[in-house]
Protein backbone atom coordinates (compact mmCIF):
# COMPACT_ATOMS: atom_id res chain seq x y z
CA UNK A 1 0.00 0.00 0.00
CA UNK A 2 2.49 2.17 1.01
CA UNK A 3 4.52 1.68 -2.47
CA UNK A 4 0.83 2.53 -4.61
CA UNK A 5 0.49 5.55 -2.43
CA UNK A 6 4.71 6.78 -3.40
CA UNK A 7 3.94 5.94 -6.88
CA UNK A 8 0.81 7.82 -6.56
CA UNK A 9 2.58 11.03 -5.67
CA UNK A 10 5.12 10.56 -8.23
CA UNK A 11 2.95 10.41 -10.83
CA UNK A 12 1.13 13.63 -9.21
CA UNK A 13 4.38 15.55 -8.97
CA UNK A 14 5.46 14.47 -12.86
CA UNK A 15 2.40 15.42 -14.35
CA UNK A 16 2.29 19.13 -12.08
CA UNK A 17 5.81 19.48 -13.85
CA UNK A 18 4.69 18.66 -17.11
CA UNK A 19 1.97 21.81 -17.21
CA UNK A 20 4.14 24.22 -15.54
CA UNK A 21 6.80 23.56 -18.16
CA UNK A 22 3.82 23.67 -20.86
CA UNK A 23 2.94 26.98 -19.06
CA UNK A 24 6.26 28.65 -19.46
CA UNK A 25 7.01 27.52 -23.12
CA UNK A 26 3.76 29.86 -23.71
CA UNK A 27 5.95 32.98 -23.44
CA UNK A 28 5.34 36.42 -22.64
CA UNK A 29 2.00 38.19 -22.96
CA UNK A 30 1.82 41.40 -25.00
CA UNK A 31 0.95 43.55 -22.01
CA UNK A 32 4.33 42.26 -20.05
CA UNK A 33 6.01 43.15 -23.98
CA UNK A 34 3.93 46.41 -23.60
CA UNK A 35 5.21 47.79 -19.96
CA UNK A 36 8.82 46.59 -20.48
CA UNK A 37 8.65 48.86 -23.04
CA UNK A 38 6.87 51.65 -21.93
CA UNK A 39 9.54 51.62 -19.06
CA UNK A 40 12.23 51.50 -21.32
CA UNK A 41 10.67 54.59 -22.95
CA UNK A 42 10.47 56.74 -20.11
CA UNK A 43 14.08 55.93 -18.98
CA UNK A 44 15.74 56.54 -22.57
CA UNK A 45 13.13 60.36 -22.67
CA UNK A 46 14.95 61.06 -19.14
CA UNK A 47 18.02 60.23 -20.32
CA UNK A 48 18.47 61.97 -23.69
CA UNK A 49 18.65 66.01 -22.80
CA UNK A 50 20.99 65.09 -19.83
CA UNK A 51 23.41 63.07 -22.35
CA UNK A 52 23.13 65.95 -24.75
CA UNK A 53 23.76 68.64 -22.02
CA UNK A 54 26.84 66.55 -20.98
CA UNK A 55 28.34 65.67 -24.83
CA UNK A 56 28.11 69.76 -25.33
CA UNK A 57 30.15 70.93 -22.01
CA UNK A 58 32.23 67.87 -22.78
CA UNK A 59 33.52 68.93 -26.40
CA UNK A 60 33.65 72.19 -24.69
CA UNK A 61 36.54 71.16 -21.82
CA UNK A 62 37.63 69.26 -24.54
CA UNK A 63 38.47 72.01 -26.64
CA UNK A 64 39.74 74.29 -24.01
CA UNK A 65 42.07 71.61 -22.80
CA UNK A 66 43.97 71.58 -26.19
CA UNK A 67 43.66 75.15 -26.60
CA UNK A 68 45.39 75.40 -22.89
CA UNK A 69 47.67 72.77 -23.89
CA UNK A 70 48.72 74.41 -27.68
CA UNK A 71 49.62 77.54 -25.35
CA UNK A 72 51.60 75.72 -22.97
CA UNK A 73 53.51 74.52 -25.56
CA UNK A 74 53.69 77.83 -27.35
CA UNK A 75 55.44 79.14 -24.21
CA UNK A 76 57.68 76.44 -24.09
CA UNK A 77 58.86 77.08 -27.69
CA UNK A 78 59.37 81.09 -27.33
CA UNK A 79 62.04 79.73 -24.51
CA UNK A 80 63.83 77.04 -26.47
CA UNK A 81 63.92 79.24 -29.71
CA UNK A 82 64.71 82.57 -27.19
CA UNK A 83 62.32 84.05 -29.69
CA UNK A 84 58.65 85.79 -29.25
CA UNK A 85 55.88 83.50 -30.03
CA UNK A 86 52.24 84.62 -31.34
CA UNK A 87 49.69 82.47 -30.26
CA UNK A 88 46.63 83.06 -32.69
CA UNK A 89 43.05 81.48 -31.41
CA UNK A 90 40.39 81.92 -34.30
CA UNK A 91 36.82 80.70 -34.47
CA UNK A 92 35.16 80.34 -37.81
CA UNK A 93 31.38 79.10 -37.94
CA UNK A 94 30.46 76.59 -40.96
CA UNK A 95 27.05 75.09 -39.80
CA UNK A 96 26.47 72.62 -38.77
CA UNK A 97 30.65 72.20 -37.64
CA UNK A 98 32.10 75.30 -36.38
CA UNK A 99 36.16 75.25 -36.58
CA UNK A 100 38.46 77.05 -34.39
CA UNK A 101 42.08 77.09 -35.16
CA UNK A 102 45.00 77.95 -33.21
CA UNK A 103 48.54 78.97 -34.75
CA UNK A 104 51.54 79.56 -33.01
CA UNK A 105 54.19 81.06 -34.86
CA UNK A 106 57.39 83.00 -34.44
CA UNK A 107 58.22 86.98 -35.69
CA UNK A 108 59.74 85.21 -38.93
CA UNK A 109 55.56 84.41 -39.47
CA UNK A 110 56.69 81.20 -39.84
CA UNK A 111 54.48 77.81 -37.95
CA UNK A 112 56.78 76.44 -34.63
CA UNK A 113 54.03 74.07 -33.70
CA UNK A 114 52.18 72.55 -36.23
CA UNK A 115 48.14 74.39 -36.26
CA UNK A 116 45.68 73.04 -34.49
CA UNK A 117 42.20 72.80 -36.34
CA UNK A 118 39.27 71.93 -33.57
CA UNK A 119 36.52 70.75 -35.77
CA UNK A 120 32.91 71.21 -33.28
CA UNK A 121 29.87 71.05 -33.47
CA UNK A 122 28.89 73.04 -30.07
CA UNK A 123 31.60 75.13 -29.19
CA UNK A 124 29.87 78.94 -30.50
CA UNK A 125 33.22 80.64 -30.60
CA UNK A 126 36.21 82.43 -28.97
CA UNK A 127 36.09 85.64 -26.61
CA UNK A 128 33.33 88.63 -26.87
CA UNK A 129 32.23 88.68 -30.16
CA UNK A 130 31.68 84.58 -30.39
CA UNK A 131 33.60 84.46 -34.20
CA UNK A 132 36.25 86.60 -32.50
CA UNK A 133 40.14 85.98 -32.85
CA UNK A 134 42.16 85.72 -29.21
CA UNK A 135 45.82 86.65 -29.83
CA UNK A 136 48.68 85.54 -27.06
CA UNK A 137 52.07 86.44 -27.06
CA UNK A 138 55.20 84.89 -24.98
CA UNK A 139 58.28 86.43 -25.08
CA UNK A 140 61.55 85.33 -25.20
CA UNK A 141 61.84 84.46 -21.22
CA UNK A 142 58.15 82.66 -21.25
CA UNK A 143 56.73 85.32 -20.26
CA UNK A 144 53.74 87.20 -21.24
CA UNK A 145 53.91 89.84 -23.57
CA UNK A 146 56.27 91.22 -27.04
CA UNK A 147 60.13 90.95 -26.71
CA UNK A 148 61.63 93.24 -23.83
CA UNK A 149 57.96 94.30 -22.90
CA UNK A 150 56.59 92.76 -19.74
CA UNK A 151 52.13 92.79 -19.25
CA UNK A 152 50.77 93.27 -15.73
CA UNK A 153 47.72 91.57 -16.41
CA UNK A 154 46.54 88.57 -16.87
CA UNK A 155 45.31 88.15 -20.80
CA UNK A 156 42.51 85.66 -21.21
CA UNK A 157 41.11 83.39 -23.82
CA UNK A 158 37.20 82.94 -23.50
CA UNK A 159 35.37 80.34 -24.97
CA UNK A 160 31.34 79.31 -25.07
CA UNK A 161 29.27 76.92 -26.66
CA UNK A 162 25.91 76.82 -28.08
CA UNK A 163 23.87 76.58 -24.98
CA UNK A 164 25.47 79.36 -23.20
CA UNK A 165 28.44 77.83 -21.00
CA UNK A 166 31.98 79.69 -21.10
CA UNK A 167 35.19 78.19 -20.35
CA UNK A 168 37.77 80.73 -20.37
CA UNK A 169 42.21 79.92 -20.40
CA UNK A 170 43.56 82.58 -18.41
CA UNK A 171 47.37 83.14 -19.21
CA UNK A 172 49.28 84.78 -16.03
CA UNK A 173 52.06 87.56 -16.67
CA UNK A 174 54.68 85.15 -15.82
CA UNK A 175 53.07 82.93 -18.88
CA UNK A 176 51.44 80.00 -17.25
CA UNK A 177 48.09 79.21 -18.78
CA UNK A 178 45.39 77.64 -16.56
CA UNK A 179 41.98 76.87 -17.61
CA UNK A 180 38.45 76.70 -15.65
CA UNK A 181 34.81 76.35 -16.12
CA UNK A 182 33.93 79.83 -15.81
CA UNK A 183 34.13 83.50 -17.10
CA UNK A 184 37.11 84.04 -15.95
CA UNK A 185 39.84 82.01 -13.77
CA UNK A 186 40.63 83.02 -10.19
Amino acid sequence: MAIAHLLSAMSTLLSTSVERRAQADRGFTLIEVMIVVAIIAIGAGLAVPNYLIWQTRSELRDTTSQIWQQLGWARMAAMNRNTTITVTVTASPSPPFKTISVTSRDTANTDVISPLIITTRHVAGVNAPLNGTATVQFNSLGLLGASGFAVATPQVVTLANDTGITYSVSVAPSGKATWCPKTTCP
